[in-house]
């Protein structure tokens, strides 16, 4: 029996470097509640750039309600959105597992970052900041997944101890 929330096939890792993820990703089903849930991303998504983030609020507040909606033509329209940039999701994921795209994007960015580097014309001072910025994104994200990893570490030995 697997504990509420924790996947079967997530792997814990307690040592003091946090594994990287792995990049196979379960794809999104189409039913009806994560079509009203993708409906509320897509409305808090438009509503942020239209409006900031009130219209973020508002725009995920609308399009979840409307998608709860029986019988009504705003309903279907908003869910077959939903629908549409699910099946997206779980397009561009299996492109990306397949080619790599974001693992190939990262070794691009980083070429060109060292060529921008390596050229005379460009500032020092904008190179140090570049590179101060590049570190501080860095140790965020380490420190995410160690968060991530022991978050997870703790739910699971609270499902342990607390059988449902």
């Amino acid at each position: 029996m697997q504990p509420f929330g924790v996947s079967p096939r997530l792997s814990l890792s307690l040592s003091s470097e946090p594994e990287p993820p792995s990049s196979a990703i379960v794809p999104v089903e189409v039913n009806k509640g994560n079509t009203q849930f993708a409906a509320g991303v897509l409305g808090g998504t438009v509503g942020l750039f239209l409006a900031g983030p009130i219209g973020a609020s508002l725009g995920a507040g609308f399009l979840n309600y409307a998608s709860k909606q029986e019988d009504e033509e705003i309903s279907t329209a908003v869910n077959s959105v939903s629908s549409v940039a699910i099946n997206l999701f779980n397009y561009a994921t299996r492109l990306n597992e397949k080619y790599e795209l974001l693992n190939q994007a990262q070794v691009q960015l980083e070429k060109s970052y060292e060529k921008i580097k390596g050229n005379a014309s460009v500032d020092p001072a904008t190179v140090q900041q570049g590179e101060w910025l590049w570190e501080g994104k860095r140790e965020r994200r380490k420190k995410e997944q160690r968060r991530f990893s022991f978050a997870v570490a703790a739910t699971e030995r609270r499902a342990r101890d607390k059988p449902l």
